[in-house]
């Protein structure tokens, strides 16, 4: 992984939703199972298994029958429901791949097999697909940066990276009805960044592709996000841009970015009584301005 990149906007995706309602119900009918079975079960979590099938799950029919064929195993059980059947071995099939090895089975056919018969040992079978079904759901929530922010353009060297802090005061003073500080606008930060990207097979088309979707960029206001390190700055319009090309093999890219703290700040406590929130906040809550046109920068809520 490159120390810096930028990452250019991708399609929303929809985030995992857990349907917490059928997660407990799943829970609860294997803390049933558990109480019949004559197994322990010392070295799993049932919340955690229930809501990974939730995650992974389809509807809300397959994941109950699911629970119902591991109950059946949990229990010593053969599993001759070929709905339950399928519904388990189908549904998270991946899951149980994963979870294999620590079942001491070589494949799922034969896995499936013994659940047919019934001579599963059910505490390796737990721990296996708890394990299995925990890995599926960790590579569903990656922390792969490109993943969660977009194609990557790799900075290859961070010559520079300095940053300005503006605070607009209000100029005007304002008769107020309540005991409230006043509201300066915090401006955007000021990101100031010298990189050096390397073009690597020194074709000069790369470098114009690299400048022209970094222009695009700048040229419709669109966001884009920066990391540097483990430091991630969401949201950042390009403000300036300009490209050094001293030879074919690098880009110098002398830059100003401009990061609005209000967006990542969507409120900020005041006092007891107000919250200074940004404009648009994306509710519907009834507000009131309580500032005099002159100082106006924002919105105050008072609860």
């Amino acid at each position: 992984m490159t120390y810096a990149a930028f990452y250019l906007p991708k399609e929303q995706t929809s985030p995992i939703k857990v349907d917490h309602k059928l997660t407990s119900e799943l829970k609860n009918r294997f803390q049933s199972a558990k109480r019949t079975s004559k197994q322990k079960f010392r070295t799993v979590s049932f919340s955690q298994i229930a809501r990974n099938m939730n995650i992974q799950g389809t509807t809300a029919f397959a994941q109950r029958y699911a629970v119902g064929a591991v109950s059946k195993i949990m229990n010593g059980e053969p599993i001759t429901n070929k709905t339950m059947m399928d519904s388990l071995f189908n549904t998270y099939a991946p899951a149980l791949n994963l979870g294999l090895a620590q079942t001491g089975y070589n494949s799922l056919m034969q896995m499936k097999d013994a659940a047919l018969h019934g001579t599963i040992n059910p505490a390796n079978f737990l721990e296996g697909f708890s394990s299995g079904l925990q890995a599926v759901t960790d590579s569903l929530q990656s922390d792969n940066f490109a993943d969660r922010y977009g194609d990557e353009i790799p900075i290859d060297v961070v010559e520079q990276l300095d940053y300005v802090y503006s605070n607009t005061l209000p100029q005007k003073s304002a008769e107020l009805s309540t005991n409230i500080e006043y509201i300066s606008h915090i401006g955007p930060v000021e990101i100031n960044l010298t990189a050096h990207i390397k073009n690597k097979n020194a074709e000069l088309w790369e470098v114009n592709d690299t400048l022209q979707i970094l222009g695009s960029m700048q040229v419709d206001k669109k966001p884009v996000t920066l990391r540097v390190g483990k430091s991630i700055y969401e949201n950042c319009l390009i403000h300036e841009m300009t490209p050094v090309i001293t030879n074919i093999n690098e880009i110098k890219l002398v830059m100003k970015l401009w990061y609005d703290y209000n967006k990542e700040q969507m409120s900020r406590r005041i006092n007891d009584k107000s919250k200074y929130m940004i404009l648009n906040p994306g509710n519907k809550q009834e507000i009131k301005n309580l500032l005099a046109s002159e100082v106006y920068t924002g919105t105050i809520v008072v609860n």
